[in-house]
């Protein structure tokens, strides 16, 4: 399950116009510091196209819909991984068991 999955099951309203076809750019969240998005798995050449179109290209930007909604990815990001204001609610979805 994606991160945006994860946050629509549970009522948490993330821009993903596309629903995760990799069709947009709207989901793209900024890690903030490289040694955690460096931690991510790597992206796949489509989603590196897609996000080539995505305001505020920075060389840690990654689509939402494409990163698994896993503890590791989120548990302590909260100064890194820019969200506002659903950083919060993510972390209680991986607190309630996603992982």
């Amino acid at each position: 399950m994606s991160m945006l999955e994860a946050a629509h099951e549970n009522d948490i309203e993330l821009e993903g116009a596309c629903e995760g076809s990799l069709a947009c750019s709207t989901c793209h969240v900024i890690v903030m510091d490289v040694k955690d998005y460096n931690k991510l798995e790597d992206p796949t050449d489509e989603e590196n196209d897609m996000l080539d179109l995505a305001f505020g290209l920075t060389e840690t930007i990654r689509s939402f819909c494409k990163l698994l909604a896993k503890r590791s990815y989120i548990m302590g990001w909260r100064e890194y991984l820019f969200i506002a204001p659903f950083y919060a609610n993510l972390c209680n979805i991986c607190e309630q068991g996603w992982h």
